[in-house]
């Protein structure tokens, strides 16, 4: 299970996905503002509270 939620976690990383925007071809200063409004409003609220309980 831990093995399973490392895996799924580094994929929903912010830093990933500026990455894989970026490997796209998508503008850095886009790609940036995308991954940051991510981990914001999605990433954070997610991850967070099941890595606590």
């Amino acid at each position: 299970m831990d093995r399973f939620f490392l895996r799924v976690q580094h994929r929903m990383n912010p830093l990933h996905l500026y990455c894989r925007l970026r490997e796209r071809g998508m503008n850095p200063k886009a790609s940036l503002a995308i991954a940051r409004l991510y981990e914001r409003y999605l990433f954070r609220p997610l991850i967070f509270p099941i890595c606590r309980g």
